[in-house]
């Protein structure tokens, strides 16, 4: 049972590579026991039926073990997005048709379509999907009884079971893929090929006379296919050639694709590009409005144009559309670090890591925010478990001594580039500011409080405060700066932001 493991090892890959079973059957159908289809129909093929299904069980059995495997090391949160199963389903017999056309005509091609499901069964593109499965259908059927054709028969139905698992099992969020043909592609090639070859070979045998010109017509037909796939291959390889130059074919040809309009915006941004960026990924929201990942890149991209809260808003959106998408926990963790609100980061970073334990990246984020709030337990836990993922990591061992004993970064290090002195009350707030995006709480309100000894009444001296002492969760002090700061300003959102925040913080601590 060698012949197995290339299908246990394609599993791993792409878990389609279990199909070798039913193929493995028919192919001891129609060759090994020498039945066409409509023998089937008939008793005495009964037994042949039969061996041919017990030779090819040990192939289902341990496609089935594979497969199941592999579903089974998917998230719990794994979903493939599909819709309906009946708009699926009609849709699909339209697809296949698709298919074909593009065996014959490879023009159009888009790395990502925007097709949309069929809603009716009457729609013209269901009718002509289904006439053509009936003819594929008819095919293998005639060309099962014949000997010489059967490798016609078993190419036509390599190339249907093949795009069974896309098309039938599970609705998938890609209503088409034309990768998902390059396997069933296979077998296409196969019983054109052979059914051409046969077709030459009677032609030549009934007209001995016009052999010359029939071979001459064939190696013509060839050049001129193998030519044009040339031509269209170097074409490809064009736009195939850069990201940018990928997604914005994609975004040419498929216009109404919310994911390839987000990610050509995505090669915009890279560029700093950033007012097209937004344009494009707005675009894509009217597609696709609920595309977590889309609302991560609106949030950065707002952010960089300086417009936060509205960065803020959009992340928020993306953790309310998927709230167990560990790059949504992980992007607003970031952000919110990059603006000093490092205790808000945590639970965001812990969720990130417990959703993806082996996400490095969150891993090392998490580390930092637990040095910068000098939390050394969590910190010395985080460290000794990532290191038994990632031995000998050095980014990771900078946090343990040689006995395993925490070293805690000094602050210092998240102070670097704040000056440590100023002349003015606005000087001092600046300092406060500053400190505060570095993690250095302390040397925030202690900016802040000089900046105070300058300017009594400074309601922004207090709101940086109230944030400060908020973050190293001390929310009595934080509540009684926020008030004081809406004392001298009462129309103060951002005062008004912290005290809520701080309140909302001390009545979850009292449960």
């Amino acid at each position: 049972h060698l012949y197995l493991l290339p299908m246990i090892v394609g599993a791993l890959a792409k878990n389609q590579a279990v199909i070798f079973a039913p193929l493995f059957l028919v192919y001891h159908v129609l060759f090994e026991q020498g039945l066409g289809l409509p023998d089937l129909m008939l008793a005495r093929s009964r037994n042949a039926l039969w061996a041919a299904v017990w030779k090819s069980l040990p192939a289902f059995v341990v496609g089935a073990i594979s497969l199941a495997s592999v579903e089974a090391m998917n998230v719990e949160a794994a979903t493939y997005g599909g819709g309906g199963r009946l708009e699926y389903f009609q849709t699909q017999l339209f697809v296949w048709l698709h298919y074909a056309r593009l065996f014959v005509f490879p023009i159009g091609l888009t790395a990502d379509t925007d097709w949309r499901l069929l809603a009716n069964w009457y729609d013209t593109r269901v009718i002509a999907g289904a006439c053509f499965v009936a003819l594929l259908i008819a095919v293998v059927w005639m060309t099962s009884r014949t000997q010489s054709l059967r490798a016609v028969a078993f190419g036509l139905s390599w190339f249907a079971l093949a795009l069974l698992p896309a098309s039938s099992v599970v609705p998938l969020a890609e209503v088409v893929n034309e990768h998902r043909v390059f396997f069933p592609y296979v077998g296409l090639t196969a019983a054109v090929f052979w059914g051409l070859a046969i077709a030459v070979t009677r032609w030549s045998d009934a007209r001995p006379r016009l052999r010359p010109v029939i071979a001459g017509a064939f190696c013509m037909l060839a050049v001129v296919s193998v030519s044009a796939n040339a031509v269209g291959t170097y074409e490809r390889n064009e736009v195939w050639r850069t990201e940018e130059t990928l997604w914005k074919d994609v975004a040419e040809k498929s216009p109404e694709n919310g994911r390839g309009l987000m990610n050509y915006g995505l090669t915009q941004m890279a560029q700093g590009k950033f007012a097209e960026a937004k344009q494009l990924f707005e675009r894509a929201l009217v597609y696709t409005p609920n595309y977590a990942a889309l609302h991560i890149n609106l949030a950065i991209v707002n952010d960089s144009l300086g417009n936060p809260a509205l960065g803020e808003q959009y992340f928020a959106k993306a953790l309310e559309l998927e709230p167990n998408y560990p790059a949504a926990h992980s992007f607003y963790a970031r952000w919110l670090v990059q603006r000093g609100r490092i205790s808000e980061a945590i639970p965001h970073l812990q969720k990130a890591v417990s959703l993806s334990p082996a996400n490095i990246e969150a891993r090392y984020q998490l580390l930092d925010a637990y040095a910068r709030m000098r939390q050394a337990e969590a910190l010395r836990a985080l460290a000794v478990d990532t290191l038994s993922l990632v031995p000998g990591d050095q980014r990771v061992r900078q946090y343990l001594d040689e006995r395993g004993e925490v070293v805690m970064p000094p602050a210092a290090q998240y102070s670097a580039q704040v000056p440590s002195t100023a002349t003015t009350p606005d000087g001092w707030l600046n300092v406060s500011l500053r400190a505060y995006q570095t993690g250095d709480y302390l040397g925030s309100i202690d900016a802040a409080q000089k900046a105070i000894a300058l300017k009594a009444d400074l309601p922004e001296a207090y709101n940086n405060i109230a944030a400060a002492y908020a973050s190293l969760r001390r929310w009595d002090e934080a509540i009684q700066a926020a008030n004081e700061a809406l004392r001298l300003k009462p129309d103060f959102p951002l005062a008004r932001n912290n005290l809520a925040w701080a309140e909302s913080e001390k009545r979850k601590a009292l449960k």
